[in-house]
């Protein structure tokens, strides 16, 4: 067997084993994600000539792509992108069957009324935060620190007290006001 051949049973290989691709799909992904990362690459130069009005364009620039550069090692780094083409395709997100139900909890120390005395209070009795988020009745708790301050540790264990949105540099914060 000469070497064109061996080259056309090569090419009849590789392409036996090619996944099959749809041109427009593809086409119009690469347009989209090739535009997104022009767009962040234009919002990072345009940050650094608003920052240091001294830099020039080209600068800027050279600057941009040692940033993207770097932010595209560290992220392949970490596995995101590896993360990212594993769940790319799925048409929605999907948890292992046996994983437990997400639970909800504020920690003591974002309480409303709940200072460090009391919290250290409810620690010295009790022994963890888990303990008296998860097990413990009302009345273990009322006994401990009052009606008042067990009434809001309850609310908040059942997910009932409203959370205060922040934003603009202020944090978020737990409100003593209930979800009706």
């Amino acid at each position: 067997m000469n070497n064109k051949e061996k080259d056309k049973l090569y090419c009849k290989y590789v392409e036996a084993r090619l996944p099959e691709r749809k041109f427009f799909p593809s086409l119009l992904y690469s347009f989209l994600i090739g535009g997104t990362i022009c767009c962040i690459g234009q919002g990072i130069s345009d940050l650094l000539l608003w920052g240091f009005p001294s830099m020039t364009k080209e600068v800027a620039q050279v600057y941009m792509l040692i940033i993207l550069i770097f932010l595209a090692s560290f992220l392949t780094g970490i596995g995101v992108f590896d993360r990212i083409e594993l769940i790319k395709d799925k048409a929605k997100s999907v948890s292992p069957k046996n994983r437990p139900e997400y639970i909800y909890q504020t920690p003591l120390g974002f309480v409303p009324g709940l200072g460090n005395k009391t919290i250290e209070k409810l620690l010295d009795n009790f022994g963890t935060e888990m303990n008296i988020l998860h097990k413990l009745s009302f009345d273990d708790i009322e006994g401990v620190v009052g009606t008042k301050l067990a009434k809001i540790i309850d609310e908040s264990r059942k997910g009932k007290l409203k959370i205060e949105s922040g934003g603009g540099g202020v944090y978020g914060k737990v409100s003593t006001k209930t979800i009706d």
